[in-house]
């Protein structure tokens, strides 16, 4: 059996989920000789057959599980009375029905007044209120500065003329180098 052929014949299984089918095509398709996808297709049939008769198995004796169900409702008498309509319709007459129960409405005083409750509302223009700060500001602390050095300049922000004279031979050799670069 060709691989076409076996896919044809698994095609028309359709009692067959398609997931089902897919892998079996994949199965047949990946087979090796034509005596294996021959057996694929043959175990696939099987397996189709089978799935049909418990399908209509299960039918059967869910269609007669209903037949027994409707045949023993229709000997009993219904076991709760019926609840009757909640909407009354008029008589042609004009009447009414009466209501199931009669409705009693009393008027009555408060007895409690509650005050009304106060909204208090930021204005919708305007500047928001100030916010309070309730931490205490620390004082920063002071960078130990070394004179006379880079980080002394740059970090501690120190401008003596110990760390003036650094940053200017530091900046000048920066753009000697970078000039260097420039030309390579």
């Amino acid at each position: 059996m060709t691989i076409h052929e076996a896919l044809a014949a698994l095609h028309t299984l359709t009692d067959l989920p398609e997931a089902r089918r897919r892998y079996l095509a994949v199965l047949a398709a990946d087979a090796p000789t034509d005596a294996d996808r021959k057996l694929i297709v043959v175990k696939a049939r099987h397996e189709c057959r089978t799935v049909r008769e418990n399908l209509s198995a299960d039918l059967r004796a869910e269609f007669d599980a209903r037949r027994v169900a409707v045949a023993e409702r229709a000997q009993r008498p219904a076991e709760v009375p019926q609840k009757p309509s909640q909407r009354r319709f008029p008589t042609p007459d004009g009447i009414r029905y009466p209501a199931s129960r009669p409705v009693v409405i009393t008027w009555t005083s408060p007895t409690k007044i509650s005050e009304p409750v106060k909204v208090d509302r930021r204005p919708l223009v305007g500047k928001a209120p100030e916010k309070k700060n309730t931490l205490e500001k620390k004082p920063k602390a002071v960078p130990v500065i070394a004179h006379g050095t880079l980080s002394g300049y740059t970090n501690g922000k120190c401008r003596c003329p110990a760390c003036a004279e650094v940053w200017r031979d530091y900046s000048r050799e920066y753009a000697r180098g970078r000039s260097k670069r420039k030309q390579k």
